[in-house]
């Protein structure tokens, strides 16, 4: 059976603190300011990547039969293991509340973050779309590599969900804290 690697508690508290660093300096915004902000958008997306695809790791080397025997690597059936999982959290199970709030916590900066670089990302399908396509990257990525012998990761729609919402809090947070600036900044 596959094993979930889970950030530690430590690596979400980071992401948070990021995350909140970034919604304090993005408030105060100009030009000069959107090259840091988007130097820390880029950085932001690089931690992702390192967060989420695995190194390579040749350990367990089983084929393809042998991997699909043992338990496939995906999960395509939408909501299969998110009432397990948030249950699990709910009970006090640290690995699931790492799992459940990781998924959505690693996603919300994808969601404030380019509305306030790129005006064209101003609503909110202009979250959602890029969201689910940075988000299918990374799972088809770790599947990729699973399948490979290179990691130990699988594909898991539920993760796109949780992922997507976390872009959609992160677009409801621009709206609450940017959306009035942007429009004021535009008017004048």
């Amino acid at each position: 059976m596959i094993q979930p690697i889970y950030p530690s508690t430590f690596e979400l508290l980071i992401m948070l603190a990021l995350t909140i660093l970034l919604i304090i300096l993005s408030q105060k915004a100009k030009r000069f300011e959107r090259i840091i902000l988007s130097f820390i958008w880029v950085a932001y997306m690089c931690v992702m990547l390192l967060m989420t695809i695995p190194s390579a790791s040749y350990d367990n080397c089983m084929t393809f039969a042998e991997k699909l025997n043992d338990a496939p690597p995906w999960n395509i059936r939408p909501f299969s293991l998110l009432p397990q999982q948030f249950h699990n959290m709910l009970s006090g199970q640290s690995g699931a509340a790492r799992q459940f709030l990781g998924n959505i916590i690693l996603f919300i900066p994808a969601g404030f973050f380019p509305p306030m670089l790129f005006p064209k990302f101003r609503k909110w399908y202009g979250i959602i779309i890029p969201g689910l396509i940075w988000s299918l990257f990374i799972e088809v990525s770790q599947l990729i590599l699973n399948l490979a012998n290179m990691g130990n990761r699988s594909f898991d729609l539920d993760d796109i969900t949780l992922n997507v919402l976390g872009a959609m809090i992160g677009y409801i947070v621009y709206k609450i804290f940017f959306a009035k600036k942007h429009r004021l900044e535009k008017g004048n």
